[in-house]
């Protein structure tokens, strides 16, 4: 589970990698399309095009990429959906 001030990196497939450090854990994200409850809140750039990808610190998978504010440019949060909340909805396990 990831923790506050935790170092973490994300991969997307606009803008590759960037890291930076969870700035919170069970947030609520308010999207155009309606809002998002239990997600992780990082301080790490995410754009458009990004959605999916990993949230994760070493070989430790912790989220997917929800969305975001800001830009790899002047820097930004993103959220994430939690990995283990994924697995159990859709019935899932690694290993």
């Amino acid at each position: 589970d990831p923790i506050v001030g935790e170092k973490v990196q994300r991969s997307g497939s606009s803008t590759h990698v960037h890291g930076g450090d969870i700035t919170a854990v069970e947030v609520t994200a308010n999207y155009q399309e309606g809002s998002v409850d239990g997600l992780i809140q990082a301080g790490v750039c995410a754009e458009s095009g990004d959605s999916g990808g990993p949230l994760f610190e070493g070989d430790t998978a912790l989220g997917l990429t929800s969305g975001g504010r800001g830009d790899c440019l002047f820097g930004g949060e993103s959220f994430y959906q939690p990995v283990r909340e994924a697995l159990e909805k859709t019935g899932s396990h690694i290993g």
